[in-house]
């Protein structure tokens, strides 16, 4: 009779709680080929993390010492508020970069083949906007996680567009990877880990002669503007002075460079005029706002990111 009543309430605790999704798994094999990292040779015999094979692709892991030595940082962020209370790794330009390459080793030799996971927690990727996280579900080549280290694969999109660095491969060097001066901003991503609401947010644009950083909400003198053009230094403006009240601006679309003009489209509220739809251009050159132009006011449901406020022309 016991066992009859126990074996109902198993089948319960079954439906009440259901097994545990597992992350993906995937084949990854170790190179056989020589790896050399900024001239230094990266041995994979005995490396706690070598470089895997995954999909013909080989992926690089952000270990703190390999990705500082290749001018990048990975830091961990247990919950992320805005991200749904979940993780998130943040991986974008370090402000120093090592000065040699320390490998940590194993005591046995690592076999030929094992198994990674494809990363589920979120991906930062030279941004804090929680709107522009990498999914991953829709990578071709997907971030991976072996041995608890995030793997990013050397394909141009990652190593050369988004890390700067240079790589080749021949039968006789290898792989060679060479970190460069990457068209990417040095990032404050403590604030993905911020327990404050709205926290001050700062968006990035990316583009292919400009890189342009600005005000995600002017709470906290959150006002910078800077820019950069390809092969030249960073520029930093303030919008302070033409920005002040209270109305706020809402970002409707991905903004654009069109020369030295850099359009990006708002909501704008105000007490008198309530809702509306607004064009804010902006010089590169100057950082001045040159142009507000009013639109129609759009469909709710379109994204909205920016805050910003009244605008003054000088």
């Amino acid at each position: 009779m016991k066992i009859k009543r126990i074996l109902p309430l198993c089948i319960l605790c079954m439906l009440l709680f259901p097994t545990a999704v597992y992350a993906k798994s995937v084949p990854v094999t170790i190179p056989s080929f020589p790896v050399t990292v900024n001239r230094q040779t990266m041995e994979s015999m005995y490396n706690q993390y070598p470089l895997l094979l995954y999909k013909d692709i080989t992926y690089f892991p952000m270990a703190y010492d390999y990705a500082r030595f290749l001018g990048v940082k990975a830091n961990w962020y247990e919950t992320c508020r805005e991200y749904g209370e979940k993780s998130v790794l943040f991986v974008g330009v370090a402000e120093e970069r090592a000065k040699e390459l320390k490998i940590i080793s194993t005591k046995t030799p690592n076999q030929k083949r094992y198994t990674a996971t494809v990363a589920e927690y979120g991906i930062a990727l030279n941004t804090t906007n929680p709107k522009k996280f990498l999914d991953n579900r829709k990578e071709e080549y997907p971030i991976l996680n072996f041995r608890g280290i995030t793997y990013f694969p050397l394909t141009w999109k990652f190593a050369v567009e988004e890390f700067g660095w240079e790589y080749s491969y021949d039968k006789q060097n290898g792989l060679r990877i060479e970190s460069g001066n990457p068209f990417r901003p040095i990032i404050s991503d403590g604030i993905i880990g911020s327990t404050l609401p709205r926290a001050t947010w700062t968006d990035y644009y990316y583009g292919k002669e400009y890189y342009v950083e600005y005000p995600l909400s002017p709470f906290g003198n959150n006002d910078k503007f800077i820019v950069r053009k390809r092969g030249e230094p960073e520029r930093e403006f303030s919008l302070g002075n033409q920005i002040q009240g209270d109305c706020y601006f809402n970002v409707t679309s991905e903004p654009s460079i069109t020369d030295n003009i850099f359009s990006v489209e708002c909501k704008k509220y105000t007490s008198d005029s309530g809702e509306s739809r607004v064009l804010l251009k902006i010089n590169l050159d100057t950082g001045k706002v040159v142009v507000e132009e009013d639109r129609a006011v759009g469909s709710s449901s379109r994204r909205s990111c920016v805050v910003c406020t009244k605008m003054v022309y000088l």
